[in-house]
């Protein structure tokens, strides 16, 4: 059956999300230690800067004493912490949790999109590293159908408050003369691009981009006519920037509480906003301390979003009222495809034993035994291989007087009674 495992902004603060947020590499090069622990045959990673999810497939968790420890080696927190701010989900519940996950129902940003795109990039990576076998696999292609059949629906995606909104929404309260506003954009990934395409259109003035490659920089910075340059360079720009937007995938922090002092240390006057949107922090928390410096974490910007989705509220409703009917018709699927599965393995068990016995009669064949004698044996042996187990099975029945075995072997062998 399927289970998620994990840790979310619903219930966690990002200093503790961004503990939590385990590396692919890592995570996926104790693959086999984590299938033991979580008693699982298949499973995915699930990092985005509001959660961290393990997804599994398999009985449930077999050592769950064990999977803590490995948690708190790795994140450096007590397993008394990690358990009282975990949640687990298992079977109905879980498909449940899956869906409205990627029809961005359980997101910060009521309906986004970008977490629908980074589970099916999950579910590829595990797939590519033989993590993700064909039953976790088929459970996602249905959970997909289901995701795309319910936005389409409700339209939950549209006129969603987008983070770029609320930056500006801050930068319009901090900010008199918003004309003229540099800002400087840390990071070339998913998240800087898409509030790119739209923080663009408030007009605040010119506004940088830097990567960790120059490249990098400039592919994004040519789409919107700005102006790139390396991460290495951000010390000697940021003196003169008054809005810096970061969201890069560092596991350590980039910009420190000393480069902020020193690039306002020429101009006390000088006002400086951050919005740090990565998990883990790409700024120290310490720079929140200084008075000329105002600095905002993706939690903080939850309560601006919160009031702006306030009309999506309805459509909400609607898409979770969905979420339980798919999830149902997806679980009622794994049931019944899980009750087959002793006929699937019945009739290949008896297709083995037909391919090993025509190729024990072929040999004998080529070995030139007698065409008649061949075909006798090879019909002998398989019927009796075929009625030995049922057979015992049903004497051992009359003996104990098992009526339950005895009229099921009735129905399915049509006999009658003697």
């Amino acid at each position: 059956m399927i289970h998620v495992i994990g840790f979310n902004h619903h219930r966690c603060p990002i200093s503790l999300r961004e503990q939590v947020i385990f590396s692919q590499e890592t995570f996926y090069k104790n693959g086999e230690e984590m299938k033991v622990m979580l008693n699982a045959t298949d499973f995915i990673l699930l990092n985005t800067c509001n959660r961290s999810e393990i997804i599994f497939y398999g009985p449930g968790v077999k050592c769950f004493d064990a999977l803590l420890r490995w948690m708190a080696t790795h994140s450096h927190l007590s397993t008394e912490i990690l358990e009282k701010n975990m949640y687990h989900h298992t079977k109905l519940s879980a498909i449940e949790h899956i869906i409205k996950v990627c029809c961005g129902l359980d997101s910060m940003l009521l309906g986004e999109q970008q977490i629908f795109g980074q589970f099916k990039q999950a579910v590829k990576q595990g797939r590519a590293l033989g993590f993700v076998g064909n039953q976790l696999y088929a459970i996602c292609q249905k959970i997909y159908e289901a995701c795309k059949h319910i936005r389409h629906a409700t339209k939950i995606h549209q006129s969603t408050v987008s983070l770029a909104y609320a930056i500006n929404k801050l930068i319009l309260s901090h900010i008199q003369n918003n004309n003229q506003i540099r800002t400087l954009m840390v990071g070339t990934g998913e998240t800087i691009d898409l509030i790119l395409s739209q923080y663009v259109n408030y007009n605040h003035g010119p506004t940088f981009i830097a990567g960790r490659t120059i490249e990098k920089a400039k592919r994004i910075s040519a789409q919107y006519d700005l102006n790139a340059l390396r991460i290495q360079s951000i010390p000697e720009q940021i003196k003169d920037i008054d809005v810096v937007i970061t969201a890069t995938t560092s596991q350590l922090p980039i910009i420190g509480k000393g480069l902020i002092e020193k690039a306002l240390a020429s101009n006390k006057n000088k006002k400086l906003l951050i919005f740090d949107l990565a998990v883990p922090r790409d700024v120290e928390s310490e720079v929140g301390d200084i008075s000329q410096c105002q600095l905002y974490n993706i939690d903080d910007l939850q309560s601006i979003l919160m009031k702006g989705q306030q009309h999506r509220q309805s459509a909400a409703k609607e898409a979770n009222a969905m979420v339980v009917y798919e999830a149902n018709l997806i679980y009622e699927n794994i049931c019944h495809k899980g009750k087959m599965e002793h006929i699937i393995q019945f009739r290949q068990a008896v297709q083995d034993a037909q391919a090993t016995a025509i190729t024990k009669a072929l040999k004998q064949l080529d070995q030139g035994a007698a065409p008649e004698e061949v075909i006798v044996n090879s019909i002998r042996q398989l019927t009796n291989q075929f009625l030995h187990k049922p057979t015992t099975q049903l004497k051992q029945a009359i003996i104990d007087q098992d009526q339950n075995v005895l009229e099921a072997s009735k129905y399915l062998f049509q006999t009658d009674d003697v």
